[in-house]
């Protein structure tokens, strides 16, 4: 008797084990609503309820729990659980941020074309920086195949010629527009900043246009031209074409500068102060 009930015992325990590991296995197929995520995450991230006590932002996807999207033209951003993640700049190569329903935001060489905002009609006449004649909050970047993209300056600031940068505005004054009435017949002086200046016409729409100029570093306009301002002696790249720089020197007490070519296929190094093969100089 006492060998049967050894093994009786031994019997139930085992199938009490099997009933458990039965029951925990069904329980994990078929969680309880307690077993979520406090959060309602489902441990992959895709999700769309945020965290206790937190508001899902608007401008977040409500579908995913994370993913890309446009601030601003130029502006790129991340939604993580449904709060934005501080902005970045679009990289140069491709400037302009993009929405898709495919791609989610996105940077593109291209602009938006569903937004109007963010088109630019911009014309450049040369490479480099230019303020928006219209807009101080605005400016843009002219690249090699003078193809214009379009920035914009934080809130508070104003785009500063100068510096080719954003500045904090304290003044009205401070935020500089191009005004075409100040015209001297063919150009308008861009305020009293003598680097840029413009030309307005009016299109067969009867829409005033403005196309931006502006001289190499160093020279002013002088209502006619560009003329370049020896500031001390020595040789300086001429911005607005490489394979040219300037020679300053004194004749007595008076400063004067000639303009300098250099040989084909070579560029002015503005920090070696000569030419060199254009493959061997980056310009800013």
């Amino acid at each position: 008797m006492t060998t049967v009930k050894l093994v009786l015992v031994t019997l139930t325990v085992s199938v009490a084990a099997g009933a458990s590991r039965l029951t925990s296995s069904m329980a994990k197929q078929n969680p309880t609503e307690e077993e979520f995520p406090v959060d309602g995450m489902d441990g992959g991230g895709t999700g769309n309820v945020p965290g206790p006590g937190a508001e899902w932002d608007t401008r977040c996807p409500t579908t995913v729990g994370s993913g890309a999207i446009c601030m601003d033209c130029n502006k790129i951003s991340v939604c993580l659980r449904g709060k934005v993640l501080p902005a970045r700049d679009c990289p140069r190569e491709a400037p302009y941020c993009v929405n898709s329903d495919g791609m989610g935001g996105h940077c593109s060489a291209k602009p938006d074309e569903e937004r109007e905002d963010c088109r630019s009609d911009f014309q450049c006449s040369s490479e480099g920086y230019f303020p928006d004649p219209h807009n101080c909050h605005y400016y843009y970047l002219c690249d090699m195949d003078l193809k214009a993209f379009k920035y914009d300056c934080m809130p508070g600031y104003v785009y500063d010629m100068a510096s080719k940068n954003c500045k904090r505005q304290f003044f009205s004054q401070e935020c500089k527009i191009l005004d075409c009435a100040k015209s001297n017949g063919v150009w308008v002086y861009y305020d009293n900043n003598k680097q840029f200046y413009g030309y307005c016409y009016q299109t067969e729409a009867g829409l005033e246009e403005v196309v931006l100029f502006k001289c190499g570093d160093g020279s002013e306009f002088d209502g006619q031209q560009c003329q370049y301002k020896c500031r001390s002696e020595g040789k300086f790249p001429d911005t607005q074409d490489h394979s040219r720089y300037f020679e300053c020197y004194y004749v007595g007490f008076v400063m004067h500068f000639r303009v300098k070519t250099c040989a084909k296929g070579m560029v002015f190094d503005g920090n070696a102060k000569i030419c060199k093969p254009s493959h061997t100089v980056q310009h800013k």
